[in-house]
């Protein structure tokens, strides 16, 4: 019996590793427009992306955010591009720092969780 435990314990680890390693990988993935301009700053974090339907919360360090000069990219299982004249309104709030937009096709809500002071200062300054 004591086989059985064993065996779904070494599966479950398994399971759960081979996903935190498929989000490490993707969040590393860059888009075309990214290899075009130099990087002003990248900075590690977790998220919170409200779609439509459906809310994604991911942890640290699941979560990349690349500053360039006229746009930056959040990457996590996907990609999140905004010019920095699309944000409306950078706040905190109790879960983190809360970025509102005006781009249609991107989550509605986007909170970055586990930031850096760094991030917030990089990003407020060219609100």
């Amino acid at each position: 019996m004591s086989n059985i435990w064993l065996f779904w314990a070494v599966w479950v680890t398994l399971v759960v590793a081979a996903c935190a390693g498929f989000l490490l990988i993707k969040r590393r993935e860059r888009l075309p427009q990214e290899n075009m301009t130099p990087l002003r700053g990248k900075f590690t974090c977790g998220g919170v992306f409200r779609y439509k339907r459906m809310t994604l919360r991911l942890a640290y360090p699941f979560v990349q955010v690349r500053l360039y000069d006229d746009f930056f990219v959040i990457s996590h299982i996907g990609f999140i591009k905004l010019g920095y004249r699309n944000i409306t309104r950078l706040s905190r709030d109790r879960r983190g720092l809360q970025i509102e937009h005006d781009r249609l096709g991107e989550p509605g809500r986007i909170v970055l969780t586990a930031y850096t002071k760094e991030l917030e200062q990089q990003l407020g300054r060219v609100v």
